[in-house]
Protein backbone atom coordinates (compact mmCIF):
# COMPACT_ATOMS: atom_id res chain seq x y z
CA UNK A 1 0.00 0.00 0.00
CA UNK A 2 1.31 3.31 -1.21
CA UNK A 3 1.60 5.46 1.81
CA UNK A 4 0.39 9.63 0.69
CA UNK A 5 3.06 11.02 2.11
CA UNK A 6 5.11 9.16 -1.02
CA UNK A 7 2.45 9.67 -3.60
CA UNK A 8 1.45 13.42 -2.82
CA UNK A 9 4.03 16.26 -4.26
CA UNK A 10 6.45 17.74 -2.03
CA UNK A 11 7.31 20.88 -3.36
CA UNK A 12 10.83 22.52 -2.30
CA UNK A 13 11.01 26.06 -2.56
CA UNK A 14 13.10 29.34 -0.50
CA UNK A 15 10.28 31.94 0.04
CA UNK A 16 8.88 33.67 2.97
CA UNK A 17 6.57 31.20 5.39
CA UNK A 18 3.48 33.37 4.03
CA UNK A 19 4.08 32.99 0.46
CA UNK A 20 4.57 28.90 0.95
CA UNK A 21 1.18 29.20 3.05
CA UNK A 22 -0.96 30.32 0.42
CA UNK A 23 0.91 28.57 -2.35
CA UNK A 24 -0.23 25.20 -0.09
CA UNK A 25 -3.79 26.16 0.61
CA UNK A 26 -4.46 26.68 -3.27
CA UNK A 27 -2.60 24.23 -3.93
CA UNK A 28 -4.83 21.72 -1.47
CA UNK A 29 -8.34 23.78 -2.44
CA UNK A 30 -7.04 22.72 -6.22
CA UNK A 31 -6.94 18.99 -5.10
CA UNK A 32 -9.53 18.78 -3.16
CA UNK A 33 -12.16 20.44 -6.04
CA UNK A 34 -10.93 17.45 -8.04
CA UNK A 35 -11.71 14.15 -5.59
CA UNK A 36 -14.82 12.73 -5.61
CA UNK A 37 -17.08 12.79 -3.09
CA UNK A 38 -18.98 9.88 -1.04
CA UNK A 39 -18.57 10.81 2.58
CA UNK A 40 -16.31 13.78 2.42
CA UNK A 41 -13.60 11.79 4.76
CA UNK A 42 -10.92 12.33 1.06
CA UNK A 43 -11.43 15.44 1.02
CA UNK A 44 -11.01 16.38 4.49
CA UNK A 45 -7.81 14.71 4.56
CA UNK A 46 -6.07 16.83 2.21
CA UNK A 47 -3.68 18.70 3.85
CA UNK A 48 -0.62 20.29 4.10
CA UNK A 49 2.88 20.88 6.29
CA UNK A 50 5.39 23.20 6.01
CA UNK A 51 8.65 21.73 6.46
CA UNK A 52 11.84 23.83 6.31
CA UNK A 53 11.98 24.94 2.59
CA UNK A 54 9.62 22.41 1.36
CA UNK A 55 5.63 22.15 1.51
CA UNK A 56 4.32 18.37 2.12
CA UNK A 57 0.79 17.52 1.10
CA UNK A 58 -1.14 14.81 2.84
CA UNK A 59 -3.80 12.34 2.22
CA UNK A 60 -5.97 9.46 3.56
CA UNK A 61 -3.74 6.32 1.77
CA UNK A 62 -6.82 5.75 -1.05
CA UNK A 63 -6.27 8.81 -3.18
CA UNK A 64 -3.91 7.26 -5.50
CA UNK A 65 -6.05 4.76 -6.25
CA UNK A 66 -8.67 7.42 -6.76
CA UNK A 67 -5.94 9.33 -8.62
CA UNK A 68 -4.51 6.75 -11.16
CA UNK A 69 -7.33 4.14 -11.12
CA UNK A 70 -7.76 0.62 -10.50
CA UNK A 71 -8.07 -2.58 -13.14
CA UNK A 72 -10.28 -5.09 -12.52
CA UNK A 73 -9.61 -6.94 -9.83
CA UNK A 74 -11.09 -9.60 -7.04
CA UNK A 75 -12.38 -8.59 -3.35
CA UNK A 76 -11.84 -11.74 -0.95
CA UNK A 77 -12.90 -11.93 2.48
CA UNK A 78 -10.72 -11.75 5.23
CA UNK A 79 -12.75 -11.25 8.36
CA UNK A 80 -15.94 -12.20 7.76
CA UNK A 81 -17.06 -15.51 6.82
CA UNK A 82 -18.45 -14.31 3.10
CA UNK A 83 -18.94 -10.33 1.30
CA UNK A 84 -22.72 -9.80 1.49
CA UNK A 85 -24.68 -6.95 -0.64
CA UNK A 86 -27.97 -6.26 -2.46
CA UNK A 87 -29.10 -7.32 -5.56
CA UNK A 88 -29.95 -4.45 -7.37
CA UNK A 89 -32.66 -5.53 -10.04
CA UNK A 90 -34.24 -8.36 -7.75
CA UNK A 91 -33.70 -7.18 -4.36
CA UNK A 92 -32.17 -10.28 -3.14
CA UNK A 93 -29.55 -10.81 -0.65
CA UNK A 94 -26.31 -12.11 -2.52
CA UNK A 95 -23.13 -13.66 -0.83
CA UNK A 96 -19.87 -14.87 -2.29
CA UNK A 97 -16.18 -16.15 -1.00
CA UNK A 98 -14.32 -13.94 -3.80
CA UNK A 99 -16.74 -10.87 -5.99
CA UNK A 100 -15.07 -9.65 -9.07
CA UNK A 101 -15.19 -5.39 -9.56
CA UNK A 102 -14.89 -3.49 -12.33
CA UNK A 103 -11.87 -1.22 -10.56
CA UNK A 104 -12.36 2.33 -10.57
CA UNK A 105 -11.79 4.85 -13.29
CA UNK A 106 -8.95 7.18 -13.31
CA UNK A 107 -10.20 10.88 -11.67
CA UNK A 108 -6.41 12.55 -12.95
CA UNK A 109 -6.57 14.25 -9.48
CA UNK A 110 -2.58 15.34 -9.04
CA UNK A 111 -1.40 16.86 -12.32
CA UNK A 112 2.31 17.89 -11.39
CA UNK A 113 2.67 20.34 -14.35
CA UNK A 114 -0.61 22.06 -12.85
CA UNK A 115 0.84 21.99 -9.60
CA UNK A 116 3.39 23.94 -10.53
CA UNK A 117 1.70 26.53 -12.29
CA UNK A 118 -0.50 27.18 -9.42
CA UNK A 119 2.98 27.69 -7.44
CA UNK A 120 4.30 29.49 -10.17
CA UNK A 121 1.28 31.98 -10.13
CA UNK A 122 1.28 32.26 -6.31
CA UNK A 123 4.55 33.35 -6.62
CA UNK A 124 4.27 36.04 -8.73
CA UNK A 125 1.24 37.36 -7.40
CA UNK A 126 3.15 37.55 -4.11
CA UNK A 127 6.02 39.23 -5.34
CA UNK A 128 5.82 42.22 -2.56
CA UNK A 129 6.79 39.06 -0.19
CA UNK A 130 10.23 38.56 -2.36
CA UNK A 131 11.13 42.28 -2.79
CA UNK A 132 12.59 44.48 0.07
CA UNK A 133 13.13 47.56 -0.76
CA UNK A 134 15.04 49.49 1.48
Amino acid sequence: MTNSRDYLPRIRIQVPIEVKDLIGKTITENIRAKVPVKTGALRSSIRYKIEDNSLEFYALHYLIFLDKGTKMHSIKIVKAKALHWIDKVTGENRFSKVHEVSGIKSFNIIDDVEIANIAKNELIKNLRYLIKIE
